[in-house]
């Protein structure tokens, strides 16, 4: 009874720092809330979509109620809202599904308190500490567990995307199974990989772009234990997938084309959507109203926009080969640093697209070969057409923040390379007065 007690306050004792961390970075999360948020034309189908859900028909929501949703035009209101259940819903195929599932399970557990869009924060918020906390778990020095709090946890510029109602934040979870990877966690039971697999195939549902990332999961995992243990949670995981994902009908060559824009180019001036809607009334004389309801979601319309984009980008590459070849290279190297600053002009990105060569090289000295794909597999998927923007760089935080925290205090890199330093100007000193006495002339007796 006793050995009992003693074993349940050694578990407590334990548990209580990170029960701590969880507690601080929760309330860092609602303190360091953003107010900005992704326009409500892109996000209300999806709030719509979750209310009206019904397993096995795909995305249905309410127009009208998305446009009442649009019209309030203040972000506290957004937020409070809570989007009706109706009959009237039309078909939305533009969009990827998994999303859904998220809001969904955010509304089912917050709703009864919440607006839907605050339900959806509160939810990330509490997903974010549990990643802090669990991240934490990987390293072995309490310095670095506190230096991934502040740079990750608690970090205002962090949070901001976190508390970002869209998707971008969810990128997090293949980020994580790499992280475990890397410390040789494929050593988890086969059950704990199997519920890895379902929740990577929800974020793939969520947003496609982590194929990439989800697909080295996988790889590693090969990699590290018998084919027959790591067969069951891909199986698991293509199998989830194609049970909750009804498919969409997106525009890559949108992106493709409006990334031109990222840096100084003949073409376009910035990085901007309009610049593709300008370009279709100029070829076709349509006027695309990008509004919910508009005649951006007719199919006829988007097939002849998608063909207008990918005709123009292809355009560009014949002319240019060598400008798209300079972009995808400055997007690759900047994904290993903070991303793409929108806004500012190419000095600043290639700047941190030199900072990014620093860092690679770094790991690449410090045969850090694993973290070197994983941070690539998070932005492989459109780095090479579209500017690695700080929302879509999510995912690498994690595994920027985490190698940091690593680096100078678990490895210990840097206190090895100044006591390297010290030694050798030690040393460069020491021969400094051998030879100055060496060479100093001895008096006769």
């Amino acid at each position: 009874m006793v050995a009992s007690w003693l074993d349940g306050l050694a578990w407590l004792r334990q548990c209580f720092p990170r029960l701590i961390v969880f507690v601080l970075v929760v309330l860092a999360g609602f303190a360091f809330q953003s107010e900005r948020r992704q326009n409500p034309r892109w996000t209300s189908p999806y709030y719509s979509a979750a209310a009206n859900f019904q397993p096995g028909r795909g995305f249905y929501f309410d127009v009208e109620d998305a446009k009442q949703h649009c019209r309030l035009q203040h972000y506290g209101k957004e937020r409070e809202y809570r989007f009706r259940r109706s009959e009237n819903l039309t078909r939305h195929d533009r969009k990827a599904f998994g999303y859904v599932y998220v809001i969904l399970l955010a509304t089912t557990l917050f709703g009864w308190l919440l607006g839907d869009i605050q339900s959806l924060l509160t939810m990330q918020i509490l997903a974010h500490a549990a990643t802090t906390v669990v991240a934490m778990g990987y390293l072995k020095s309490q310095a670095a567990r506190t230096t991934l709090v502040v740079i990750y946890g608690i970090n205002p510029l962090i949070i901001h995307f976190v508390t970002l109602n869209y998707y971008y934040f969810w990128q997090m979870i293949p980020s994580l199974a790499l992280v475990a990877l890397h410390f040789k966690r494929s050593r988890h039971s086969t059950l704990a990989w199997t519920v890895w697999a379902m929740a990577l195939a929800m974020i793939v549902s969520v947003r496609p772009t982590t194929i990439g990332a989800v697909g080295l999961v996988f790889i590693g995992l090969y990699k590290q234990v018998s084919w027959s243990r790591a067969l069951l949670p891909l199986v698991v995981c293509v199998t989830t997938f194609h049970l909750i994902d009804f498919g969409h009908d997106q525009n890559p060559w949108h992106s493709a084309y409006i990334g031109v824009g990222a840096y100084s180019n003949p073409y376009m001036g910035s990085l901007d959507d309009g610049h593709g809607y300008r370009l279709m009334e100029l070829k076709t004389g349509v006027k695309l109203n990008i509004e919910i309801g508009g005649n951006y979601y007719i199919d006829s319309i988007r097939d002849r926009y998608r063909e207008v984009t990918r005709s123009e980008y292809f355009r560009i590459l014949g002319e240019s080969p060598l400008l798209l070849a300079k972009n995808a290279l400055v997007n690759v190297l900047s994904s290993f640093s903070v991303g793409y600053a929108s806004g500012m002009p190419d000095p600043v990105n290639y700047a941190i697209a030199f900072s990014g060569i620093l860092i690679l090289g770094l790991l690449l000295v410090l045969r850090e070969y694993w973290m070197v794909l994983a941070i690539g597999s998070t932005s492989i998927t459109f780095a090479p057409y579209y500017p690695p923007v700080q929302a879509y760089m999510f995912g690498s935080f994690l595994l920027l923040s985490f190698i940091a925290a690593k680096f100078v205090f678990d490895d210990r890199h840097l206190s090895r390379a100044w006591t390297r330093l010290n030694r050798r100007r030690e040393n460069e000193r020491l021969a400094e007065e051998t030879n100055s006495l060496l060479q100093t002339p001895t008096q006769g007796m």
